[in-house]
């Protein structure tokens, strides 16, 4: 049996990847394609939308607020990346598309926040953006770190910790000849 909680991540999945689907306009069956992916994401929401309404009455599984920095919950990995790649690199998301993506856990949208202005803090410390343009890896990498690294009492991410952690990824990826592009 599937929880809640991950029927509703499988869902806000299935809601992203149909937005991000791009009509191919050389295939005759797009138009019956289009339609079916419109009435899917119709369902989808609605599930949803449902599902936030039978979690509403069970608060005990929602994110508890994060107070100070070591209460900051983690993401998963997709949680946290869903939506960046759609975004340039100084595009702060608008927070209803935030909100939408967490609709049963308001204070799981907010951890996306202040994990993503850590990440943001990080990825503009001159270093980083010297680093970044040399391999357009270490932005990726540091996405899937930021997810889940523990915040220090500035609410963001120890910039050498962080690196070190980043880098981590980078080298276990080098030893397992696995790119990060194919990793997301």
């Amino acid at each position: 049996m599937v929880s809640g909680a991950d029927l509703a991540r499988r869902l806000r999945e299935l809601i992203t990847a149909l937005d991000r689907r791009r009509a191919r306009a050389e295939d005759p069956a797009e138009a019956a394609i289009a339609r079916d992916a419109v009435f899917l994401r119709e369902q989808a929401v609605t599930r949803l939308a449902d599902l936030a309404a039978q979690t509403a009455a069970a608060p005990d599984d929602r994110t508890p607020f994060p107070a100070v920095p070591r209460d900051v919950a983690v993401l998963t990995v997709h949680e946290f990346t869903f939506d960046l790649d759609e975004l340039d690199e100084h595009q702060i998301p608008p927070i209803e598309r935030i909100c939408r993506m967490f609709m049963d856990d308001a204070n799981r949208a907010l951890v996306w926040c202040i994990r993503f202005g850590a990440w943001k803090a990080w990825c503009s410390s001159p270093d980083v953006m010297v680093r970044a343009t040399s391999d357009s890896r270490i932005v990726r990498d540091a996405r899937e770190v930021a997810a889940s690294f523990p915040l220090n009492h500035r609410w963001e991410f120890d910039s050498a910790a962080f690196g070190r952690a980043v880098d981590g990824i980078s080298l276990r990826r080098a030893r397992t000849g696995v790119d990060s592009a194919a990793s997301t």
